[in-house]
């Protein structure tokens, strides 16, 4: 919809309406009733599933429920963290997600979303869960990497460990209060200060050891025996 409306060879108010209805058309059920997941022309994005834990992005070409190749990225296991490649939480709350320069990816917790964000030039979104699981946090950064928060009072709780463990020690609370609660139930933790957003921004872990990278051919490239850049093992 975003593409269409601001697509500048639509210039009139019915152009873009006639597209937006085809849109709608093209997504319905009933559009595809006597299709198969996975089938569809040549050199198109025709599959309507989407890959594990990310529902409503479509699965682009080569892809499987597990496997996606990201413009930009390269192949990515949908059930592990874009950033560290080890295997989201079975249980939350945790969570968060990074979105920059056109897409949008899982991770473990905030800290892989920060450093995993400062690894593309330009703006990108964070959104993850908090100790309360009715409010979220949303980051907006700009260029410069300055960062933007939905909750004004938001402290950060971040004691850098095995990064396996990581959605244990990275975590935001929407208060002091809610903060000094947490580490008061937790005392592994009864050393570590609250960050405001500014102190946490300016830390950065870079890409862990664990990262991997698939080695597999671009299916979008036609032809051509190129891999994607980086192999199995090798950092980002």
């Amino acid at each position: 919809m975003n593409d269409i409306l601001f697509q500048p060879a639509y210039s009139e108010k019915k152009q873009k309406q006639d597209q937006v209805k085809i849109a709608i058309y093209r997504v319905l059920a009933s559009t595809h009733t006597k299709e198969k997941a996975g089938e569809g022309q040549g050199m198109t994005v025709h599959d309507h599933r989407f890959p594990t834990g990310m529902p409503g992005m479509r699965m682009m070409m080569g892809s499987h429920e597990e496997l996606m190749f990201m413009s930009g990225i390269g192949w990515m296991i949908m059930s592990t963290c874009a950033h560290c490649s080890i295997a989201l939480p079975e249980r939350g709350p945790w969570g968060a997600t990074v979105s920059a320069e056109g897409w949008t990816m899982t991770v473990r917790f905030l800290m892989c979303a920060r450093d995993m964000s400062l690894e593309t030039p330009g703006r990108a979104i964070i959104r993850a869960a908090t100790e309360d699981p009715n409010r979220l946090l949303v980051l907006i950064s700009n260029e410069d990497g300055n960062w933007n928060s939905n909750i004004k009072t938001v402290v950060f709780l971040e004691t850098f460990a095995e990064h396996p463990e990581c959605s244990n020690w990275s975590w935001a609370f929407t208060s002091q209060d809610a903060f000094k609660k947490y580490i008061a139930a937790n005392p592994d933790f009864k050393n570590s200060k609250p960050l405001s957003l500014a102190e946490w921004s300016k830390m950065n872990h870079s890409t862990p050891d664990t990262n991997r990278k698939i080695d597999r051919l671009n299916p979008y490239r036609t032809g051509d025996s190129t891999t994607t850049p980086g192999t199995s093992g090798e950092k980002r």
